[in-house]
């Protein structure tokens, strides 16, 4: 099972999203429903296309919830990577990995960020479910 992904087909916080550039954006792909899931899911971000990232410069996700799509709040976890070196990832490489926590509230969105105003590259945001 290792190397594979279970996900829902078609199912995206964000698809082929432009990584923001020295900023932050909610993913394309809207809300989600994805509470109720007891700790068997985790959120991946994966280049679509060429990802590059500058040296010293920082890759961040962070996952928002809440009990209704208008009103959602960050969760306790994030992911945030600085590439002394920089990033250059190929197309299907994953970039982060990020929990879901059991305890998530009903609806969850995706946050893509950097802090290079060079930052280039598309990636997807999408929920990997755990097997057990």
């Amino acid at each position: 099972m290792y190397n594979h992904t279970l996900r829902i087909n078609g199912e995206f916080l964000a698809s082929g999203q432009t990584l923001p550039a020295d900023g932050t954006a909610t993913g394309n792909g809207g809300v989600s429903r994805a509470g109720s899931m007891c700790g068997a899911a985790e959120v991946l971000v994966r280049a679509v296309s060429s990802v590059r990232v500058g040296a010293q410069k920082q890759l961040t996700l962070q996952l928002e919830h809440g009990d209704s799509e208008d009103a959602l709040t960050p969760m306790p976890v994030s992911f945030a990577r600085r590439y002394p070196e920089g990033l250059q990832a190929a197309p299907g490489d994953v970039l982060a990995r990020l929990p879901v926590p059991s305890d998530t509230a009903r609806y969850v969105c995706a946050v893509l960020g950097t802090d290079d105003p060079a930052a280039q590259g598309t990636v997807d945001v999408f929920m990997d479910f755990i097997p057990r």
